[in-house]
């Protein structure tokens, strides 16, 4: 209860600054964006709209461009405005004027043709700030103050430029209708970019829910299978990598399960191993002390196999817990494993005839090297002859052959009833795993060998996998690699 609570304290503020952070980092990313486009669109637009506003400008005054162009080609030069000052603006009126009356009166008699004055003053108003330049765009005729605030648009006459026309760029000249149509769309603009930040922070704190909610179920499974429950599962739905997690977390929760499982059964059998030839040995004692048994040869026998047994299952579970760690030491040296062989074969075949069981070793006379530790290759193939004295029943027959492959050994060791089911044989070599039909503890060991024979084939790199026999029991095969010359 105490951890439950430690873990809560931990877990929940930190999911809370997560959820903060993404609507944070939600708000900060709408607000960017719709300052960013807000001021784009309306830079934009503005730019947009006033360059349209200049051309429509330009493209009426098309007609005074082509009337100036020949005057020039007419005179050949601009003196009749360099001379006289009012002469421009004279000119200016006139001609608007006279396109005014073209476009608005029609083609009636002069006398009937009449202008408005405020027409007219508006005409002149404008048209005064419109300037006349030279080739080298010196002010001719016209305000020089406007000489920096006007588009220039040239003066043909043919192919050679004859001058410019300036055309007023203050918004102050332009329409006054253009100008409020401009700010009531930069208004309305402000008020989207507005209305899209309100949104925005209104849907960023539901959101920044949904994306945070899915890791908080996540830790809180952690959170459980950190407190040893690993039978809980959980389901996320989706395809995308959060689900993928849940996924792998059920995984290694069915693994945690498993390896608990395991090693709650390694404890449980590893005490009563460890507690077979303790009591065996105590009660051989106590009848010796209590003079219920001699002390003769035979009881002295017995209590030396019972300790013989304690000593190798100590010794395998040493070896065992070494190999867990990467502690079991190799020391590996160009060896032949036919000699090795051959040195076992002659140390066990005496055991064999006295267990009933005939034993033949065919060994082709080859070299057989190999990189490793004779030491280990040693106790790897009398493991295995040793799991064949023991759990071949006699009268039977064990056999040891070798051949080479390409650029490997393989060693087969092969033998008579019983056998065991083929799905079972992998599970030889799991730690204090008996098949019953062939292993008990009168005759077999603690179940351990199989596994330290594996990890030092492994440490070989080499490969040991069990089938079975076409003489009625186990083959078990180790494939090692020779050392090249």
């Amino acid at each position: 209860m105490h951890t439950a609570q430690i873990n809560r304290s931990r877990i929940e503020p930190g999911m809370f600054k997560l959820r903060t952070q993404f609507f944070i980092a939600l708000l900060t990313t709408s607000a960017v964006l719709t300052g960013a486009l807000y001021a784009f669109f309306s830079f934009s637009f503005e730019r947009g709209f006033w360059h349209y506003i200049e051309q429509k400008e330009i493209a009426r005054a098309a007609p005074l461009i082509e009337k100036l162009e020949e005057h020039y080609e007419e005179h050949g030069n601009w003196d009749l405005f360099k001379d006289n000052p009012e002469a421009w603006p004279e000119y200016l009126s006139s001609f608007m004027l006279d396109n005014f009356r073209a476009r608005r009166l029609g083609p009636a008699p002069d006398q009937e043709r009449t202008v408005p004055v405020n027409v007219s003053r508006r005409v002149n108003a404008l048209f005064r700030a419109v300037v006349l330049l030279d080739s080298d765009q010196n002010i001719v005729a016209g305000d020089p103050r406007m000489r920096r605030e006007i588009y220039r648009h040239k003066l043909q006459v043919g192919s050679r430029t004859v001058g410019y026309l300036g055309m007023p760029l203050n918004p102050a000249l332009r329409d006054l209708h253009d100008a409020e149509f401009a700010g009531d769309q930069t208004t309305n603009l402000a008020l989207i970019a507005v209305a899209a930040f309100l949104f925005a922070l209104l849907s960023a704190l539901p959101l920044s829910h949904f994306l945070t909610k899915r890791i908080h179920t996540l830790v809180q499974h952690i959170k459980r299978l950190s407190q040893g429950h690993y039978d809980n599962k959980i389901h996320l739905k989706g395809k995308d990598e959060l689900t993928t997690l849940a996924e792998h977390l059920n995984d290694l929760g069915h693994s945690l399960q498993q390896s608990e499982q395991a090693r709650r059964r390694w404890v449980a059998d590893i005490s009563h191993e460890l507690r077979t030839p303790l009591a065996v040995l105590q009660a051989d004692i106590e009848a010796l002390e209590d003079g219920v048994r001699p002390l003769d040869q035979q009881a002295l026998g017995r209590l030396q196999q019972q300790t013989r047994r304690l000593t190798n299952l100590v010794n395998d579970l040493y070896d065992l817990s070494l190999t867990d760690i990467g502690a079991l030491t190799y020391r590996k040296q160009s060896c032949d494993l036919l000699e090795l062989l051959q040195e076992l074969i002659v140390m066990m075949q005496p055991r064999f005839e006295n267990a009933g069981l005939e034993f033949t070793a065919q060994l082709p006379s080859v070299d057989a090297p190999v990189f490793g530790d004779p030491q280990r290759l040693h106790q790897l193939f009398l493991n295995l002859l040793q799991n064949s004295l023991n759990y071949t029943h006699a009268p039977g027959q064990v056999r040891m052959q070798m051949q080479r492959e390409a650029e490997h050994l393989i060693i087969t060791i092969e033998d008579t009833a019983p056998g065991v089911d083929p799905s079972l044989h992998e599970k030889l070599f799991e730690r204090l795993y008996r098949a019953e039909s062939s292993r008990n503890r009168a005759t077999g060991g603690a179940g351990l060998g199989l596994t330290l024979c594996r990890n030092i084939v492994e440490a070989h790199e080499g490969d040991i996998h069990i089938t079975n026999s076409q003489l009625g029991g186990l083959t078990v095969t180790v494939t090692l690699p020779m050392t090249r010359a």
